[in-house]
Parts: structure tokens; sequence; C-alpha cells
């Protein structure tokens, strides 16, 4: 089994060294391939370095210089890619020893498997962030251990994509994800049509890998990877300004409209396509989002639901 190790590369001149490192680590790794992103600091040196150091690192530079976000840039890896087996790292976590250890038996033992996904472990470099990702993931529902990103069960691939909707069992990182290369054939390559969802690229193409291919869970109890929270970290800083909480929020809207796609053409418990139908008039676009009256938001949804239902007659057995 060799595997192509995909590192989206922006301003992680601190940590990036350290990540290549530890995926070079690993006697599965074929390929290391950094996709740089137009980096502001001097990542971009360092890739260079690094690519001439090892025969096994490929530097992928952005052709336009400027940073374009984490889906166009993991994408741009992807396709650059050449082995039967892909995986993420951020460029500021690391894997640990045996990252691929259980996945390379499951993949042996399971030929019909599209990927195998595993626990991601936490490491808070300063008190403050610590603070703050502990907030973060307070209200996350099912998870015994806050520092560690899992599912806390062990989930049939055709029970996963209502598992991830409910939100009761935690949830997968890139750093824990091992795929056949394949897999993209069934599912498209992260979304680039709308930018703003690079914020939220992962959750989207989780949603879509567990409703569209076979995936199945790895180590779960202990990390197969870590990642780093500190002081700039992206996950963190998200919610700091009016402006990134605006981009989430029409994040959610982008990614509850692809979730309600895939609702209508899939066959899932009415439970859960109520859920997707609820979650997608709460997003049901910007306009909507944008009004502070209760009573006009009440009225708006009113008025989409009879938009939806005219517009997707089948909706109306998928929820009554």
């Amino acid at each position: 089994m060799k595997i192509s190790v995909i590192i989206a590369v922006y301003n992680a001149e601190q940590f990036l060294e350290n990540a290549v490192k530890s995926a070079m680590e690993q006697s599965e790794t074929g390929e290391v391939i950094l996709a740089e992103d137009g980096s502001s600091d001097n990542s971009l040196a360092i890739c260079r370095k690094l690519a001439a150091e090892y025969d096994k690192v490929k530097l992928i530079e952005n052709p336009k210089g400027v940073n374009q976000g984490g889906g166009i840039t993991r994408n741009r890896g992807l396709q650059n890619a050449t082995l039967d087996y892909v995986t993420f790292l951020d460029a500021d976590d690391y894997y640990l020893s045996g990252r691929f250890a259980s996945a390379k038996e499951l993949f042996a033992n399971n030929n019909d498997i599209d990927g195998v996904y595993e626990a991601v472990g936490t490491n808070s470099l300063d008190a403050l962030s610590l603070e703050r990702h502990l907030q973060r993931v307070s209200n996350s529902m099912g998870k015994a251990d806050p520092m560690l990103t899992t599912m806390d069960i062990k989930c049939p691939p055709d029970q996963l994509f209502e598992v991830l909707l409910k939100g009761e069992h935690g949830f997968f990182h890139f750093n824990g994800l091992t795929l056949k290369r394949t897999v993209f054939k069934k599912v498209p390559f992260l979304d680039e049509v709308n930018p703003v969802l690079g914020i939220g690229n992962d959750k989207d193409l989780f949603f879509r890998l567990a409703a569209d291919a076979i995936l199945i869970p790895g180590k779960l109890n202990e990390p197969v990877a870590m990642r780093n929270v500190y002081e700039g970290n992206a996950t963190l800083s998200m919610y700091t300004s009016n402006e990134r909480i605006r981009q989430l929020t029409y994040c959610r809207y982008l990614q509850n409209s692809n979730l309600f796609r895939i609702m209508l053409r899939k066959q899932y418990s009415k439970e859960a396509n109520r859920l997707v139908f609820r979650q997608h008039l709460e997003f049901y676009n910007e306009y909507y989002i944008s009004q502070t009256s209760f009573v006009y938001r009440k009225f708006l949804k009113i008025i989409n639901v009879l938009i939806a239902l005219v517009k997707d007659p089948v909706l109306f057995s998928k929820i009554i």
C-alpha cells in the first residue's frame, strides 16, 4: 500500500518541516505533495528546500501566487496525486508513528470500501488556545474526550450519513482520513464553485463521501495524528470578526443546500429527511438569514416551504 499525502500549505513556516517529516516517517508514504497557496511568510522557501531534500516530496506552486483557500489547494494536490491511495495532512499538524497501520489492514481485508476514518488528537500550544478549543467543542454531543476528534461509535457505512447529520456521535478530521483515489469518480472534489465553502469544505466533502461512498472506522479511541491549536490557528480564529461570522453563516447555507440535494436523491429515514429540510429552511437564502423580525422570518419560512414543495414534489413523500 503506497499513499499520496497531500499537504495544503499556507503560512505554516513554524510547523511545515515537522509535518513533512512525520509523513515521510510512515513506510506507506509513497509521495508527499506540497500544494502551496500563496503564503505571505517563508513557507514557499521551506517547501522548495524540502522538495530539493527529499525525492518523495513534490511541490505544486500556486500558479496565481495568491491565497485561494483550502478547497482549491487540496484539489490541486489531488489532481497531481499519482498513487492508488490519498490522504491529507494540515501543514501545521503531524502524523503519529504507525499512522496507516490500521487503515492498511482494513483496506487489505475489505476490497469494497472507499475509505477509512480514524481519530485525531489535539495538541495545545498555549493556555488561551486550549480554553478556546474547549469552548468550541463544549456543545458537541457524544464526545467523552474533547481533545479527540473522532466518532464515538463504529457506524455501518449505510448509516454514516444519518449519524453525521444528527451530530450526536462526533465527527472526523482530514488528518485521520485515508481514501482510495478512485472514490473521486463517485464523489466530486472539494467545492470550488463557492469559494466561501473553503471555511467548511471538509464537512461538505465528508457528508458527500458518507452519502455516496463506503467509509468504515479504523482506530477511534486513540489518535493516528495530532492537530495543533494555537493563537492564529484558523479553526480558533474563525469566530473573531463579524465578517468571518457572516461568511460562516453563508457557508452553512451552502452546506445545507448540498445536504438538501443529497436527501432528495437518496433513501433515508423521514426523521433524517425532516432534519435536513429544517436546516435547509433555517438557511434558505441570504435574504432570509438577514431578517431580524421573528414574525417576518416565520412568514418567510412558510413561503419557503411552499416554494420547496412546488419545486421538488418528491419532498412531500419524504417528510410526511
